[in-house]
């Protein structure tokens, strides 16, 4: 995918590369791979849930520039899901990932790579030659703004109050996968030497992010004895008080 995406990146910019950086010189870029929440609390054990995944950018300013909208989107975009930790047996597990499919500038033409296991999953897209943008960012909010790349399944644990932690990063730490379609700026390695001059001094190599899912906590049988025996004491006295107010 590499090779693909950097061929079309010179057919379409040439040597305009050192302008268009020039141009954003004011403003950095740091990235993320993040999930939809970075908690997910109160979950029904047992139940499934589906949790989007995104690439963020923030510009350092919080104004309305965006590297990635000036680069006309991604060109290809990869990244992996790991379990971390768990805070006991039986934690919630991975059941699939869904990719970003589609057309741009809303959604990858090619799906490369699309596996799990119970522990782990990875996703790999990218545009096609022949389109004319990449995949956009979503609306920008206060110099923050994200680009859709897929959907992970989970099986929340079955054991009550059980948090299960997940990391979410770059698809191959040794070999950028997620690019600008313009420039073919490699996100997840601004040292990358194909980069265009200038990449490590306008944005910071895309990090990884954790999020948790916590599963809901269900009373132990005695607890729930004593507060049906607590409701029941409760009743008998409302019908002796209602039992005992003079007739009129």
């Amino acid at each position: 995918m590499r090779k693909k995406m950097r061929w079309a990146s010179v057919i379409v910019l040439g040597g305009c590369a050192m302008s268009v950086e020039a141009a954003r010189a004011s403003t950095t870029y740091s990235y993320l791979y993040v999930g939809g929440q970075s908690t997910y609390t109160g979950v029904t054990p047992g139940s499934t849930i589906d949790v989007p995944l995104y690439l963020q950018e923030t510009n350092s300013d919080g104004s309305t520039n965006s590297l990635i909208a000036s680069e006309d989107g991604l060109a290809g975009a990869g990244l992996s899901v790991n379990f971390a930790s768990a805070s006991d047996s039986g934690p919630t597990t991975i059941t699939g990932i869904s990719p970003n499919s589609g057309t741009p500038t809303t959604g990858f033409d090619d799906i490369l790579d699309q596996t799990f296991t119970s522990g782990s999953a990875a996703l790999l897209e990218q545009v096609g030659f022949s389109d004319s943008d990449g995949v956009a960012a979503g609306p920008q909010n206060d110099g923050v703004s994200e680009v859709f790349l897929g959907t992970l399944a989970l099986q929340a644990s079955s054991n009550s109050g059980e948090t299960t932690t997940f990391t979410i990063g770059a698809y191959d730490p040794n070999n950028g996968n997620t690019v600008t379609f313009d420039s073919g700026y490699d996100l997840d390695n601004n040292a990358d030497p194909l980069n265009p001059a200038g990449a490590s001094d306008l944005y910071f190599s895309a990090a990884s992010t954790d999020f948790s899912v916590t599963t809901s906590s269900v009373p132990e049988p005695a607890s729930l004895s004593f507060l049906f025996t607590v409701s029941g004491l409760m009743l008998v006295r409302m019908h002796r008080l209602v039992g005992a107010r003079p007739s009129r």
